[in-house]
């Protein structure tokens, strides 16, 4: 692991330099130069079933998981400010380094009417990120983003703002981002997976909501540290998971820390199919590699013990969790409670509900996850609050996918099962005829 010292002499600009002037006119040209999805807020019926969530933290809508760069993101959150107010704020990009705690040196490069060339730099981990972009009012209710050259690759976020009937605002920040077109290490990145890239988005369109959410809601110091039980998605937000997207929810503290992050995804099964995995510890490693070692204890009265290395890229912890389950006929819930060792404090809520006759929503909440963050990547997220809730929301993406990619493996594997059983069938009535 590199020290401090070495990791401040290893920061460097991962940006290839280039002049600003012509921010304006690619900002024109980039919608036709490259394939983005459309950008937009979700419709006023979703806006107003998810109005709850969004005030008590901020919800994550991801279009399809799969479609990397074409992917769309959005992040719902209300405030408790005027349109005027958001409008104001977010048309200042030179004042961003004011509530973001990773910008440095924002600066605007041009202006045209209603339109701004800008530019900033990100202080993340080992490296700065920079980056050129250019924003365009579009009216008082929409603002236009577009990244027209980082070391994150190009990308664009649209804002809409609605007035609510009590004066607050309900923001929509809906993005889209391309890292494969970025710097080496973020290709690197998005070349494991389409479902990594749309992570990546989903993390800037936290940071950027949260951010800027934090500084409209003149934020309390919070009244207590205390942890309460996790809470599950609600039921009515679970329903709109689409076959390929993802719906989330970050729950915050008044000082804007995190309490817990949601997500949900769709599965084919039922919560049987569900129960079934999570109620046999002994078979975790075959869906969640990151888990090593596992050691289960015999099941006792207070649930079933188990005991595990986990090992991801950004860290490494051992300790015991105790697994308590509930089911009833429609719906399924199973908690990890750390008992000892790094997992002490920790906490996973699992639970599963019936979408459809095909489908079950399969719904992972986390903590606050950062303590098992290993340097550098700890000390950016320490600093930013908004870049640890990003954290566990992807965190909890992980936990839930790899766990519905377990279940359509099921599903593949049983009707190639059912395939070869009818074909073995039909082979013996030939014979008997």
């Amino acid at each position: 692991m590199q020290s401090p010292s070495s990791v401040k002499f290893a920061r460097r600009s991962l940006f290839v330099a280039g002049g600003a002037g012509a921010s304006l006119a690619a900002f024109r040209a980039l919608p036709q130069a490259l394939a983005a999805p459309p950008l937009g807020p979700p419709e006023a019926s979703v806006r107003a079933q998810l109005r709850a969530l969004a005030t008590a933290g901020a919800v994550v809508l991801v279009d399809d998981i799969d479609a990397g760069a074409s992917a769309k993101v959005t992040v719902l959150c209300r405030v408790p400010a005027s349109i005027n107010e958001v409008r104001a704020v977010i048309a200042a990009p030179d004042r961003y380094g004011d509530f973001m705690a990773v910008l440095r040196d924002t600066a605007i490069d041009s202006r045209s009417g209603s339109m701004i060339g800008f530019r900033f730099r990100a202080v993340a981990s080992i490296f700065d990120i920079q980056t050129h972009a250019s924003l365009r009012v579009v009216n008082q209710r929409r603002i236009d983003v577009a990244i027209i050259r980082s070391d994150l690759g190009p990308g664009g976020a649209r804002w809409d703002l609605f007035e609510e009937p009590d004066g607050s605002t309900l923001i929509s920040c809906s993005c889209w981002g391309d890292p494969s077109r970025g710097h080496w290490l973020f290709r690197q990145i998005a070349s494991r997976s389409p479902a990594a890239v749309s992570m990546m988005t989903s993390a800037v369109a936290l940071l950027l909501s949260l951010s800027l959410a934090r500084r409209l809601r003149r934020s309390l110091p919070a009244a207590s540290t205390a942890q309460a039980p996790l809470l599950a998605l609600p039921e009515h937000a679970r329903q709109l998971v689409s076959p390929r997207g993802v719906v989330g929810a970050i729950t915050l503290r008044p000082d804007g820390s995190l309490v817990q992050a949601s997500s949900c995804v769709a599965a084919p099964g039922a919560p049987s199919s569900v129960a079934a995995w999570l109620d046999d510890p002994a078979r975790y490693p075959t869906v969640w590699r990151s888990l090593r070692n596992l050691r289960v204890a015999p099941r006792s009265a207070e649930g079933v013990r188990f005991t595990a290395d986990l090992e991801a890229g950004v860290g490494r912890s051992s300790g015991t969790r105790l697994l308590t389950t509930e089911r009833d006929a429609q719906s399924y819930a199973a908690r990890w409670l750390g008992v000892d060792g790094d997992e002490r404090g920790h906490e996973l809520l699992w639970t599963a509900s019936t979408l459809d006759a095909e489908r079950v929503a399969v719904c992972a909440t986390v903590r606050d996850e950062v303590s098992r963050v290993g340097f550098p990547l700890r000390s950016t997220l320490d600093r930013e609050p908004a870049l640890r809730a990003g954290f566990g929301f992807g965190l909890s993406v992980v936990w839930a996918r790899s766990l519905a990619n377990r279940l359509r493996r099921d599903r593949v594997t049983a009707a190639t099962d059912a395939g070869a059983l009818d074909g073995f069938n039909a082979a013996d009535a030939s014979v008997r005829r």
